[in-house]
């Protein structure tokens, strides 16, 4: 009887010498799977840095944008009444009339490149119902420091005259 005694004493011991090959072979695979994630890992930080340098281009891409393309906008108001029974001028009448000197005017300009430069005027006057029109819209060429060349829609008056029509504060004449 003292001999199964031993028996069941050896067990554990029996037990941790076999598992050794278990626990070798559970430590072989659990390096396979190591090596498996950091190769995974590896990737995605590869593909992150791709991402990064994409984001970074954008964010410079946006900004050149935002520095190539200028919205300036106007607006003129007031009220008109003509002091004569018969008299009505552009809407001026013997009634007081906001419309008659009312406007609003948005210009758009992109710069294509350093000589470039693509420009739109929208404008809505009151005297028209406020209804917006296309004034110019031109695409102009610095050929040199003093000279401009402009291909498109153009306001009469030329030159720089008409720039500055609509905007009110360096009209040609009084109002």
């Amino acid at each position: 009887m003292v001999m199964p005694k031993y028996k069941f004493a050896l067990l554990p011991l029996a037990i941790c010498i076999s598992s050794g090959s278990v626990l070798a072979a559970t430590n072989a695979e659990l390096e396979r799977r190591l090596e498996d994630q950091e190769r995974k890992i590896k990737k995605l930080e590869r593909k992150l840095q791709g991402t990064r340098g994409a984001v970074k281009q954008n964010r410079g891409r946006i900004s050149d944008l935002s520095d190539r393309f200028k919205i300036n906008g106007f607006f003129s108001g007031g009220v008109a009444v003509g002091d004569g029974d018969q008299v009505d001028l552009n809407g001026v009448g013997d009634n007081y009339s906001t419309s008659a000197i009312s406007r609003l005017g948005l210009q758009l300009t992109f710069k294509i490149t350093e000589d470039m430069n693509l420009t739109g005027q929208l404008v809505s006057r009151g005297v028209d119902d406020y209804g917006v029109k296309a004034e110019s819209a031109n695409l102009s060429w610095d050929l040199t420091s003093h000279f401009t060349a402009r291909i498109g829609r153009q306001r009469i008056p030329y030159y720089l005259l008409s720039a500055y029509l609509e905007v009110g504060y360096a009209y040609p004449w009084v109002r």
